[in-house]
């Protein structure tokens, strides 16, 4: 008698393990050429396709030729299939142009 055994790598299954989030929409101008540097809240809404968990929520700032200038990083809970519009204030790089935002799974 023998036994077979092995290990199963889970590397590339965070989505069935845990939260699987997307950013649906962000509110208002992208564009921050305009805008007094400072701060700002920033609006959007994050949608958790997976189980729920923790999320991290990215926003990155860029300067006029691309360059990332600065990043926030936000944590927050979701459920599973929870679809939520967040307000998040957030300090603006002096030469930031435009800011991105982005969701994982924390």
């Amino acid at each position: 008698m023998f036994a077979v055994g092995g290990i199963a790598s889970l590397a590339g299954c965070a989505q069935l393990l845990g939260p699987d989030p997307t950013i649906k929409s962000v509110d208002g101008d992208q564009s921050l050429s305009d805008s007094f540097t400072g701060s700002m809240e920033a609006e959007f809404v994050v949608e958790n396709n997976g189980r729920s968990g923790e999320v991290e929520i990215t926003i990155s700032f860029e300067d006029d030729e691309g360059t990332v200038v600065g990043r926030e990083t936000h944590e927050m809970t979701m459920n599973s299939d929870e679809q939520r519009r967040e307000t998040v204030s957030v300090d603006i790089p002096a030469d930031a142009s435009v800011y991105a935002v982005e969701a994982d799974a924390a």
